[in-house]
């Protein structure tokens, strides 16, 4: 009997540890991209809405110099601590001008956003989860460190 508690008091912690913080998010201050993706109300799966959908949210990252699309109004950030997580900056049209200036040329230099979550359905596999995206309408918002 002892063995069967232990065992399900280690399973009990492992759900909890493994359990996504959820971010009542505030414009007092920046959020790293891994913070803002790995956040439970930033979580769905497709066909879902996630419940940080629309919310106005202000994110620091890298900027990856390989992945700035003007074509297709998209630029991509890194989280500073996890160069393997990116997050997508999509871009008003009618802002892409000032926006694009900003950024091109100064990849991996840290930039400071400020915009609208908003989601997409991922991959249409079995686990097909929601991707969340900045969508960003004001080029005062977008402060790159020089």
């Amino acid at each position: 009997m002892k063995k069967f508690t232990f065992l399900f008091l280690v399973f009990v912690a492992l759900i909890l540890s493994c359990t996504k913080e959820t971010i009542q998010f505030d414009l007092t201050q920046y959020y790293d991209v891994r913070v803002v993706l790995d956040s439970s109300n930033c979580t769905a799966d497709c066909d879902e809405e996630a419940d940080c959908e629309g919310q106005q949210v202000r994110v620091v990252g890298i900027i990856d110099g390989d992945e700035i699309s003007t074509n297709s109004y998209t630029f991509e950030i890194l989280d500073e601590n996890d160069m393997q997580t990116p997050m997508v900056i999509r871009v008003d049209t009618m802002a892409s001008p000032e926006i694009f200036a900003k950024i091109t040329g100064n990849g991996d230099k840290v930039v400071r956003l400020q915009g609208f979550l908003e989601g997409q359905d991922g991959s249409g596999s079995a686990n097909c989860m929601r991707e969340i995206n900045l969508f960003v309408v004001n080029p005062e918002f977008v402060r790159v460190s020089q």
